[in-house]
């Protein structure tokens, strides 16, 4: 089962070739990764950084034999994703990585991804896994319900059972969001900070057709200056006044 919350998955192997198509330098940044996914063998890896609006190419190598590798300076810390292949290929979902000094290793099975080796992507990777076991909690009303209707329940023991199912779930999303809302406001002063409270407006915009509800007008005043000067923070506030 991919993780379902980095929304941003694909791909363990052996310690074979790298193969890196970027010029080595005393580099500020590395980044290192395996896969266990053959069919990514020859594909291009890239990491792309959203820049007003549109997707731009930071760097890219190589998948050779499981193994990609790209290095390089690095103005300031940055969130990027990092998409194996074509971002056309069924799956094929985009990885959040932060951008920082250091070795930053990228492991990628059929089950799950993660980053790490540098602080900001330890951080993030943990607060990914805490959602995620969260998240295993929620219960499918639709598949709930057609269970029941080929188990020949009755609908008033269906409907009692969908009831239940929404409380709960309310329940977890509701820990989601407070896990989402100590996440942001622990991370004010960081990268990881703006990244995610731009990913809980996005997520706000598919739910309410909006992006800034009360919650996250609320998350927003708490912030300190820095956080609210942030050019694509204010871009989204001003646009939803």
């Amino acid at each position: 089962m991919m993780n379902k919350t980095v929304r941003h998955i694909a791909l363990a192997a052996g310690l074979l070739t790298l193969a890196s198509c970027t010029t080595m330098y005393d580099s500020q940044y590395s980044v290192t990764g395996t896969s266990s996914q053959s069919y990514l063998d020859g594909n291009v890896a890239y990491i792309r950084r959203m820049d007003r609006g549109y997707y731009q190419n930071v760097d890219s190598c190589e998948v050779i034999h499981g193994n990609f590798q790209m290095s390089g300076p690095l103005d300031s810390v940055m969130c990027v994703s990092l998409v194996m292949g074509s971002t056309y290929q069924a799956g094929n979902q985009p990885i959040l990585v932060v951008l920082e000094q250091g070795d930053v290793k990228v492991n990628i099975d059929y089950a799950s991804v993660r980053a790490g080796g540098t602080p900001l992507n330890d951080i993030l990777y943990s607060f990914l896994a805490t959602r995620d076991s969260i998240g295993m909690m929620l219960t499918d009303p639709a598949l709930t319900q057609l269970e029941m209707m080929v188990d020949g329940y009755s609908g008033d023991a269906i409907r009692t059972r969908l009831q239940q199912v929404e409380r709960a779930n309310r329940k977890v999303y509701d820990e989601l969001h407070r896990l989402d809302v100590r996440f942001v406001e622990k991370n004010y002063d960081n990268v990881l900070g703006v990244t995610w409270f731009l990913q809980m407006c996005d997520d706000a915009l598919i739910r309410t057709g909006t992006p800034v509800t009360p919650q996250i007008r609320k998350i927003y005043n708490r912030a300190p200056e820095s956080f609210k000067q942030n050019p694509d923070i204010r871009r989204c506030m001003m646009m939803f006044r």
